[in-house]
């Protein structure tokens, strides 16, 4: 497409001349003798220089170049006045004023006008390169941003799979295989205590074994939390607080105005799970004697927050004080829900983690 320029100049012979000069260096020119002209050509086309005659009868140059400047073809567009009157200071303040980048002088030099207008179509086609350059490399991070959604995605959804498929093998394999262990020693539990010298052993035993059993069914809850589906985000977070509560004796403060809200299943499960972190992590490594976890939905956007009172650590070696990669998968999950994510923490001053997502990615 060719690079184009305006003339606006209310002498016909001005216009004819300035074409003539320009007729070596292959652009489009379009020229007008009236200002309204003017105005419809610079909201129809980009151009990459105009050049305006001052003085004219129906509006002045000045004022034709403040209605340019608020064209959005336009708005930045150099334009050059052309004059032979008005080139006192007074004038030439006014000029600048609306934008403009020059003044040439009647009678105008072929040569100095070619000049010019060479350097000004070389910074415009420079400039739409820029412009071209730009969109390209937007594009471009537009398709990495979504490459990166995609392997969160699979990575997330790979994670939640395999937590599934465990929890499948240990309540169907080993569940099983405990239960039933159990139903037979109970059923041989009178005819041992007869014993007295393996009684004792097989109470302990037997004591072991619920313990095994109950472990089971704790690790294939936390695996894949079937109440989230069932009683939603707000009711298997206070579950899960009660249970590492009555399981750690910690102090933990659940707050949430969900109640019975339903969201969107993804962002009820990515919650979960970053809530389950910051838990499992305040249990792990915190030594924090009291937790606060508080999920609230405001107008725009619904927060998460957690706080601890914990050991705190150094978040440039995060490794030495939290787990490393269950922080990396709650950035991750944050990520995969256009969430934000930040984390406060420093050696002895505890933690403070919040998720924030906007409110349209949130219900269902």
């Amino acid at each position: 497409m060719k690079t184009r320029i305006l003339l606006v100049d209310d002498l016909e012979s001005n216009l004819i001349l300035i074409e003539a000069y320009l007729k070596d260096l292959k652009v489009k020119i379009d020229s007008c003798l009236l200002p309204e002209k003017a105005k419809s050509l610079v909201e129809k086309y980009q151009y990459s220089m105009i050049l305006l005659d001052v003085q004219m009868p129906e509006i002045s140059g000045f004022d034709l170049a403040y209605f340019i400047r608020n064209t959005s073809l336009n708005s930045s567009t150099p334009i050059i006045f052309l004059t032979g009157v008005f080139y006192d200071d007074a004038s030439i303040n006014r000029g600048y004023e609306t934008g403009a980048i020059d003044f040439l002088t009647k009678p105008i030099s072929k040569n100095v006008l070619i000049s010019k207008i060479k350097i000004f179509i070389e910074m415009f086609n420079q400039k739409k390169e820029l412009q071209r350059k730009s969109e390209l490399l937007e594009e471009y991070i537009q398709k990495l941003k979504n490459t990166e959604k995609k392997r969160l995605r699979y990575l997330i959804e790979g994670e939640d799979k395999e937590r599934e498929r465990i929890s499948r093998e240990l309540h169907d394999s080993v569940g099983q295989y405990l239960s039933a262990a159990s139903l037979n020693f109970t059923a041989i539990r009178d005819d041992v205590k007869k014993e007295a010298n393996i009684g004792d052993r097989f109470e302990l035993g037997m004591e072991l074994l619920h313990k095994a059993i109950e472990e089971s069914r704790s690790l294939t809850k936390l695996l894949i939390p079937k109440s989230v589906a069932d009683y939603g985000l707000n009711g298997s977070i206070d579950s899960l607080v009660k249970s590492l509560q009555k399981s750690t004796g910690l102090k933990i403060d659940y707050m949430s105005n969900l109640k019975e809200v339903r969201l969107n299943r993804k962002i009820e499960t990515n919650l979960y799970r970053i809530s389950q972190e910051c838990l499992n992590n305040a249990i792990k490594h915190s030594k924090a004697t009291e937790i606060v976890l508080q999920i609230y939905l405001h107008e725009k956007v619904l927060t998460l927050t957690y706080e601890d009172n914990g050991v705190g650590f150094d978040l440039l070696v995060g490794e030495n004080k939290m787990d490393s990669y269950g922080l990396q998968i709650m950035r991750n999950r944050a990520k995969f829900m256009n969430a934000e994510f930040e984390i406060e923490s420093s050696v002895g001053n505890g933690t403070n983690i919040r998720v924030e997502i906007p409110i349209e990615n949130v219900l269902t």
